[in-house]
């Protein structure tokens, strides 16, 4: 059955390299169906299953707590015994390596970060912690912690903004991972470990140019929902981005407990990328980059880079924004 999965993933990866293309703003969208519907009897859901597979993804919704490795593995293999995995790995993001000097955790000098207190005021209800799941070559599943918010599209329905690396890695990375993730996990109120409600993703949109060039000036992502989180707690409003006092929140994976953090700063525009000295971690990838006073996302942070001490975000400008909404 193991050799069959493989078999199974490598399909996968083939046919997910295949893009759907429509031609509606000068940003090319690259959306993929991640999920089909839920299969529902009366108000029980009975499980999750994930395009052309028979996948349950339902035991993360058991607890309303967030799952170590240890119980991820049991879990996933009571739900889906003809998928078996031999490991699970969480970890802290999918953005660059130490190697090439570009990460998404630069704490520069003495850490600025601050817990948040209370997540139940806005910008921080409207903030989310993700898992990215993928299947990588060795049977193993890999989790790889983001950060993104809800917004509102053109329809008005309520979706999430996050980085286009926490949906697609475009090199075969450390892990072993290559391309979209087989799900995503969307938990609300996520705090102290404990969550208030979860959704998966149904499908997930990237621009073309990401794929093709990997600059974090297109690395931004918009996620559909099964069931739409936002409701009940509001949306944050985009705006266009420029050079001004931001902060930037999310959830670290170098802080205990699945909380949110947050740090204020100066930060400067330049060829559609914010850069900052703002202090972040893996995990905040896709975490919105704020306007200190307005609450306004004007970007979306992506990376660092070790050498420059500064940390990077993509900036939101009408194009952007045309593409997230439409």
């Amino acid at each position: 059955m193991r050799k069959q999965l493989g078999v199974i993933l490598l399909v996968t990866l083939f046919l997910l390299s295949v893009p759907t293309f429509v031609s509606a703003s000068p940003l090319t969208i690259h959306e993929e169906p991640i999920y089909s519907q839920s299969v529902k009897e009366g108000d029980e859901s009975l499980s999750r299953i994930i395009k052309g597979k028979d996948i349950d993804l339902s035991f993360l919704a058991e607890n309303n707590t967030v799952l170590n490795e240890v119980q991820y593995l049991e879990k996933w293999n009571k739900h889906n015994p003809d998928y078996e995995v031999s490991n699970v790995k969480i970890v802290g993001d999918n953005e660059g390596s130490e190697s090439n000097s570009v990460s998404p955790s630069v704490v520069i000098g003495p850490d600025g970060r601050t817990k948040v207190s209370n997540i139940n005021v806005t910008p921080y209800k409207q903030t989310v912690y993700l898992e990215s799941i993928y299947l990588n070559t060795f049977n193993e599943l890999v989790i790889y912690r983001c950060s993104g918010s809800f917004f509102k599209d053109n329809l008005a329905q309520g979706k999430v903004l996050t980085s286009a690396h926490c949906i697609y890695t475009r090199e075969m990375d450390e892990n072993f991972v290559q391309g979209y993730v087989l799900g995503m996990a969307i938990y609300r109120g996520m705090k102290d470990g404990v969550y208030d409600d979860v959704s998966y993703a149904s499908s997930v949109k990237i621009p073309s140019e990401y794929i093709n060039t990997g600059q974090i000036a297109t690395d931004i992502g918009a996620v559909t929902m099964q069931d739409d989180l936002s409701i009940g707690l509001g949306t944050l409003d985009l705006e266009n981005a420029s050079s001004r006092t931001v902060k930037i929140g999310g959830y670290p994976a170098d802080k205990p407990n699945y909380n949110q953090y947050i740090m204020s700063g100066s930060a400067n525009l330049s060829n559609g990328v914010l850069s900052y000295t703002i202090d972040t971690y893996g995990g905040q990838s896709g975490a919105p980059v704020l306007d200190n006073n307005t609450n306004k996302v004007i970007g979306v942070h992506s990376a660092g880079s070790t050498i420059n001490q500064k940390n990077y975000g993509t900036a939101l400008d009408p194009l952007k924004i045309l593409f997230l909404k439409q």
